[in-house]
Order: structure tokens, then C-alpha cells, then sequence
């Protein structure tokens, strides 16, 4: 097998991703964790470095400074990522919110200080635009600075990550207004976002991330949602409807679902690639 993981971390409300490509190298989308009933704070960072060892992350994205996604900054921090995608051209001031704690002040001026130590331009050599990088994993982003930054969440990109004919799409907390400039101000953006098999909703699967059109172009075989079931889920019926559906490996054998959550199926599993000894593509999910 040849393949790519990914898994969608159970941490509560925030959002945590991990992606290791064919060729061995560690991404991660945004550095949330998750406090839990025991009392314990989960950090996928610490768990990746403890369980897989994981030493450090060749590409990290900070889809926006929302506590939420940042708040596991400092292990990240610890694992020095070769590179660092976040929306660099937001200032202090757009990061830290009014009235905010000492204790939360410091994570942001953290995230900040961080951010600012990648100012050199990207080299080919570790270029995550280039699939070659990645084992032939395709990595694609789409990004606007149209939409006004008193809302961060429209500061998110999308990415899109293609390997072995399979197409998941990751979106931040996007709202409607950031999908609307990115279809208007890039033509490949509606292809290349189309007919995808995975789709992490954005904004936790939430009202004020949901958009009909931008949901019906990915039309997605299977949509992962990450959130605390304490939060806004009522939209969770809309991504089901516009979902194709994918067999789904359980404790209880596969079953076909339309829509996955961390709030009921905690930290969800996808491996996808091909396999060696008949050639083929392979998408496999499991909770």
C-alpha cells in the first residue's frame, strides 16, 4: 500500500487535523486541544510525538487565530514546522480580541511572535505546492484578503488535498462571504473543489459556515464534522442531504453513512491511496 493518513482529532470544540503524506512527511491543519471530563487536556502534538513519534512538522496551517485554533500553540511551537501557512497579513491588532484574559493574551502574543519567524519565501526544495515534495500528494489552496477582518473566520483558506483519485477538501471557519469572492475571483476554484470524496465542514459544521452552493460544488461522498456536541449542530441534516454517503468501518462491521462528527464518533481515521498488488485506489474510513 501506498497511501496518505488523515485524521480529524476529537478535541471538543476546537480543530485539530493531521496528515502524513506517501512519502512520510507530517502536516497539520490548526493546533486545537480539548479539555475533557477527567479533567485531562488532550493535545493531538503531544500524542503524535508520544504514540508515533513525531519529532517535527514538515508543513503547518493556521487557518485563522481563533483561540479555538490555536489554543495547543506552544506544542506546536516545540515541533519547529518547516514551513508555516497562516493569513500573515492580519496585525496584532486584528488577532487579539478586546477585552481579552492575561492567560489568553499570552497564547496570542505567542501565535504571534511564531507567525513572525516565517518571513523567508518558501524554497522549492520544501515547496508544499509541489506534489513531488509530498509523495505525489497534490496540495492546493485558495485564499482571499476581500473580506473585511472584523471576522477572522473569513480570513480561512481552503486547501485541497488530491492523491490516488482521491479529493478532500479542509475549509477553516468559512462563511459565506469568503466563499462568494473566492468564486468570483478564481476560475479554477469551482473545478477544483468539485466532486470531492471528503469535505470537513467548516465553522464546526455550523449555520454561519454552511453554503449551499459552495457544499453542492464539493458535493462530497462523506462530511466530517468537528465540534462539541454542546455547540451548534442543526445544520448537520443540510450536509447529510447534500452527501453521496461511503462505507464507514465501525465496531459494529461497515456501515454507510452521509455524515461523520467528533462529538459522536470521536477521532475519525482516513487512509487513501493505492494498493501495490492490484493497482487500485482506495479510500477507507474508520471510527
Amino acid at each position: 500500500m501506498i497511501s496518505t493518513k488523515l485524521i480529524v482529532w476529537d478535541v471538543e470544540h476546537g480543530s485539530a487535523v493531521y496528515i502524513q503524506s506517501p512519502n512520510g512527511k507530517h502536516i497539520v491543519i490548526d493546533a486545537g486541544s480539548g479539555s475533557f471530563k477527567n479533567g485531562r487536556t488532550f493535545s493531538p502534538l503531544r500524542y503524535l510525538y508520544n504514540s508515533y513519534g513525531v519529532k517535527s512538522i514538515d508543513y503547518a496551517i493556521i487557518t485563522h487565530p481563533h483561540k479555538d485554533h490555536i489554543d495547543d500553540i506552544r506544542n506546536l511551537i516545540a515541533r519547529s514546522p518547516s514551513v508555516l501557512w497562516r493569513p500573515k497579513h492580519l496585525t496584532r491588532e486584528d488577532i487579539i480580541p478586546a477585552n481579552v484574559s492575561e492567560d489568553d493574551r499570552q497564547l496570542f502574543e505567542e501565535y504571534i511572535d511564531f507567525s513572525n519567524k516565517y518571513n523567508e519565501a518558501v524554497t522549492e526544495q520544501n515547496s508544499p505546492s509541489n506534489p513531488e515534495n509530498y509523495g505525489g500528494l497534490s496540495i492546493k489552496r485558495f485564499s482571499t484578503m476581500s473580506c473585511n477582518k472584523s471576522n477572522l473566520n473569513n480570513q480561512s483558506p481552503v486547501f485541497i488535498f488530491e492523491y490516488a483519485s482521491t479529493k478532500i477538501v479542509v475549509t477553516g471557519d468559512n462563511e459565506s462571504a469568503n466563499y462568494r469572492a473566492l468564486f468570483d475571483e478564481n476560475p479554477s476554484f469551482e473545478t477544483s473543489i468539485s466532486n470531492a470524496d471528503i469535505l470537513i465542514a467548516s465553522h464546526h459544521g455550523r449555520a454561519s459556515g454552511y453554503d449551499n452552493d459552495f457544499v453542492s460544488t464539493v458535493n462530497p461522498r462523506l462530511t466530517i464534522i468537528s465540534d462539541s456536541s454542546k455547540k451548534d449542530t442543526s445544520v448537520s441534516s443540510y450536509y447529510s442531504q447534500k452527501s453521496r454517503g461511503w462505507e464507514v468501518h465501525t465496531s459494529n462491521g461497515y456501515i454507510e453513512r452521509k455524515t461523520l462528527s467528533t462529538y459522536n464518533d470521536g477521532c475519525i481515521n482516513v487512509e487513501f491511496g493505492k494498493n501495490i498488488s492490484n493497482n487500485n485506489n482506495y479510500l477507507f474510513v474508520k471510527i
